[in-house]
């Protein structure tokens, strides 16, 4: 057999410089696999001719003779100005009839912009370059579709000008379609450059996954600890999965605090995705702490080896044990990317931005959530002024792209009532009599205002009363360590708040867990960091004044696991509590006036009294930023901008904690391994709002790392973690 004929590289249009292999990357070649790929990564959501369109003509620019000069001038060493390869073919998809596609190659670098500048892109006059590297299109077997029929489905196409819903699936489908471009552009390219990495990383199916963890949940049932309730968990997990069979589509998990709605969502999770062949879970949850909570425990009962390469966890402070290894360390370094996965546990903030962002990095991952199952934990964390765009977003998931969507809590809010024309009624996955199974506290409330120091003594003789162990939960940090100080002296007491790192809170929270389990003394004062998922076991708590929901959650707290025949919530009224924004200070309000009318806060009906009061004090936040009129008009980038959970723009900071210490930090010289340093910090940051940030960088009291962090060079408490005399302290979220 003759030897393959060799390529005439020196005259061969070319994409990227030699790679592993000491060979050009040619731009045929990289046009054509990333269109297939691109095509594949579309086709979930029947978008395959978008998709292989718009990864044929990415990178056509890279024709021009001007930009072949500036690649092959560069491998040689020698610098050289860049030019510009996006808008060729942005042109040529214009001229083909399809100029919906053309701001996706626009922007498969910088990223999308507003709609404003890609017309401005589209009308200029074409460069001599950009014109010659049109003119090489068919000799790059680029070709034209047959019209705009089957390019873009026709879910996706608005009626009219008017139409506003279908601008706006229009604008999503988009996003859609951009994340696969740049999923398949990076993809081929890595693989160009390390032809070891795989661009597909042959995930465990959903059906292995599914019996893999019946298998494992069954073993653990043997030899778990029995507690009170432990045979109710067990019959409401059976009750939640008998509903995997249905249809895929919109679901509510309601479900009471201690009865297993993590295992429970998993487990429908899993079964539905096998029989309707979804190909992958997404669980997202409020915070870190959390997320590490739930991936911990998705671990036990699917990877019990414990190889990894299974559950993705991802979020910023993912512990780096494995980083830059082979096996799991490796797999979840490259999953991390586009998710990759078949089980992905993240952040609420992390999966909700995502099908918001603009930017290429974060955009990446968002098509993989096509035909999948979607778990959103904790569903009442969302922020209330953003409601109205996250629903139409993931309704539309469910509508035209093959999700189920689970929505998961005991407090959960009326959603179907949300939007310009509300959303199709819910399917239960949970009976809501099970409250009444489940209940185990009463709640109290004191109508009259109490100070810090009434407040104190209160809960130090509720905590007498109860082995010396209570919890009392607060709106802001400031109000949490003015009662701290209250109880000062006490044993077994512990403050948490967001000014304590990831790893100092990890370490309270284990450490208040093992006093309770012990009998010993613990008293723990926090802010509402502690309300969402968090395990603890209280025998009593007090509670300020706050939403419902709020109430609600540090009541499941409270006797959770039923040793005791009953607990009991205080709910109190501080004098002198901090003001919270908008949403939450009109919750508390309502709050205060049903409680003051007699109103039992733990009782169905009145959370359901409580929702529509809420609602109807609330209509003009539900998209407070204006969101879906920035849609409309196609404007990715003030979109991005806008949509932000933490409202509040916050720098971070690294703390000095456990023996790390911040003020002798090195940042990285070279940039490639700044993404190591970033991982090694992160379990020491704290976020602190512009305007503090701004004052203590005037007094000296931080350093510049680069790359968005700063080294704390100020106090930080054993107990109250970073203090700042300047402080501008709120609610936490």
């Amino acid at each position: 057999m003759s030897a393959p004929a060799q390529r005439d590289v020196a005259h061969e249009l070319v994409a990227h410089s030699p790679g592993a292999t000491a060979e050009w990357h040619s731009l045929s070649d990289h046009l054509a696999s990333t269109g297939k790929l691109c095509g594949q990564f579309s086709a979930p959501f029947e978008s395959q001719l978008a998709g292989q369109l718009v990864g044929h003509v990415h990178d056509l620019g890279k024709a021009d003779p001007a930009w072949q000069h500036y690649l092959r001038t560069v491998a040689t060493g020698v610098s050289s100005p860049t030019v510009d390869h996006k808008t060729a073919g942005a042109l040529l998809l214009s001229e083909w009839g399809v100029a919906v596609l053309a701001p996706l190659v626009l922007g498969h670098h910088g990223g999308l912009t507003n709609a404003v500048d890609a017309r401005a892109r589209l009308t200029s006059t074409p460069t001599d370059g950009q014109q010659a590297a049109s003119a090489r299109a068919s000799d790059l077997g680029l070709s034209p579709p047959r019209g705009l029929a089957g390019v873009v489905p026709s879910w996706a196409m608005p009626v009219s000008g008017q139409d506003r819903a279908g601008l706006r699936r229009l604008e999503f489908w988009m996003r859609m379609v951009f994340s696969a471009l740049i999923d398949a552009d990076r993809l081929d390219t890595a693989s160009f450059l390390d032809a070891d990495r795989p661009t597909e990383l042959g995930n465990s199916s959903i059906a292995a996954n599914d019996s893999t963890f019946q298998t494992s949940r069954r073993a653990a049932l043997g030899v778990r600890l029995a507690d009170p309730i432990a045979d109710a968990r067990e019959v409401v997990f059976q009750e939640i999965v008998t509903h995997a069979p249905e249809p895929p589509g919109w679901f509510e998990l309601t479900a009471p605090t201690g009865a297993g709605k993590t295992l429970g969502a998993l487990g429908f999770a899993l079964r539905h995705a096998a029989a309707h062949g979804l190909r992958r879970v997404v669980s997202a949850v409020p915070f870190i702490s959390v997320t590490e909570q739930v991936a911990d425990s998705y671990r036990s009962v699917l990877d019990s080896r414990g190889d990894g390469g299974v559950v993705l966890e991802h979020h910023s402070g993912v512990r780096t044990r494995n980083e830059g290894q082979v096996g799991a360390g490796l797999w979840g370094r490259l999953a991390v990317e586009n998710w990759d996965a078949t089980i992905v546990v993240t952040t609420t903030v992390r999966l909700l931005e995502t099908m918001f962002e603009n930017g290429t990095s974060d955009v990446r991952r968002l098509h993989r959530l096509a035909r999948s199952v979607i778990v959103l934990d904790e569903v009442q964390s969302i922020p209330w002024r953003l409601i109205e765009p996250t629903l139409e977003v993931l309704r539309d998931l469910v509508r035209y792209y093959g999700c189920t969507v689970v929505l998961s809590t005991a407090t959960q809010p009326p959603f179907e009532l949300v939007g310009e024309h509300g959303g199709a009624a819910p399917r239960q996955l949970l009976d809501p009599a099970w409250f009444d199974v489940f209940r185990r506290a009463r709640a109290v409330f004191e109508p009259t205002p109490l100070s810090w120091e009434e407040i104190g003594d209160r809960v130090h003789g509720e905590a007498e009363r109860n082995g010396g162990q209570c919890l009392a939960v607060v709106n802001t940090i400031k109000d949490a360590r003015a009662l701290t100080r209250q109880l000062v002296g006490r044993e077994g007491l512990f403050h948490l708040s967001t000014r304590l790192c990831q790893r100092h809170r990890r370490d309270v929270l284990r450490a208040v867990n093992h006093r309770l389990a012990a009998g010993h003394p613990c008293v723990l004062i926090s802010t509402q960091i502690v309300e969402a998922g968090v395990d603890l076991d209280f025998p009593v708590a007090f509670r300020a004044v706050a939403p419902m929901t709020a109430i609600a959650q540090v009541a499941g707290r409270v006797n959770r696991h039923g040793f005791r025949p009953e607990g009991v919530l205080y709910v109190v009224d501080p004098a002198d509590g901090g003001t919270p924004p908008d949403e939450y200070r009109i919750g508390c309000n309502v709050t205060r006036d049903l409680l003051r009318m007699g109103v039992d806060p733990l009782n169905a009906n009145s959370m359901a009294t409580y929702f529509e009061r809420f609602l109807d004090a609330t209509r003009s936040l539900l998209d407070k930023e204006h969101i879906q009129r920035e849609r409309e008009m196609h404007n990715f980038e003030n979109v991005a901008e806008r949509y932000r959970i933490i409202a509040d723009d916050t720098t971070s900071v690294v703390v000095s904690y456990d023996g790390f210490d911040a003020t002798k930090l090195k940042p990285p010289t070279a940039p490639k391994y700044r993404w190591m340093f970033n991982r090694r910090v992160q379990p020491y940051l704290v976020g602190l709002r512009r305007r503090e940030f701004t004052t203590v960088q005037q007094a000296g009291l931080v350093e510049d790392l680069g790359g968005g962090l700063h080294a704390w060079h100020g106090d930080y408490d054993e107990m109250f973690g970073l203090v700042s005399t300047h402080s501008t302290e709120a609610l936490i979220w």
